[in-house]
C-alpha cells in the first residue's frame, strides 16, 4: 500500500450567510412568545398572568429589535408580541369581572385601594 493514490477529502462547507441560529434576537424571542402564552394561560390569576404578559412583551419588544437590527426576519418576537397583548387584555378583562361579580355581591372590592 503506498500513500500515493491518497486524496484528502474536502473540507465541510460553511454555513450560509443567512444561517437561523445566527440570529441575535432569537433566544430573547423564543423567551417572550413562551411568556406571552404561559401569560394567556395564567391570565384568569390576574396577578401572575399580567406579570407574564409584562415580561413577555418586553422581551419580545427586545428580540424583535434585535433580529431587525441584524437583518433577520422576527416572527417569533411578532408572536410573542401577540401572545403578550392577548394576554394583558385577558387579564384586564378577567380583573373587571371579578370587580363586578363581587359589586353585585354587596362587597366592596376597592375598599383596600
Amino acid at each position: 500500500m503506498s500513500d500515493q493514490n491518497y486524496v484528502q477529502p474536502p473540507p465541510p462547507p460553511t454555513p450560509p450567510p443567512n444561517d437561523p441560529y445566527a440570529n441575535p434576537g432569537r433566544g430573547i424571542s423564543i423567551a417572550g412568545l413562551v411568556l406571552g402564552i404561559v401569560g394567556i394561560v395564567f391570565s384568569w390569576f390576574i396577578v401572575t398572568g399580567i406579570i407574564f404578559a409584562i415580561i413577555g412583551l418586553i422581551l419580545s419588544i427586545i428580540g424583535m429589535k434585535k433580529s431587525k437590527d441584524a437583518g433577520y426576519p422576527s416572527g417569533t418576537a411578532m408572536g410573542g408580541l401577540i401572545s403578550s397583548i392577548v394576554a394583558i387584555v385577558l387579564s384586564i378583562i378577567c380583573f373587571v369581572a371579578c370587580a363586578a361579580m363581587l359589586a353585585d355581591m354587596g362587597l366592596d372590592f376597592f375598599a383596600g385601594f
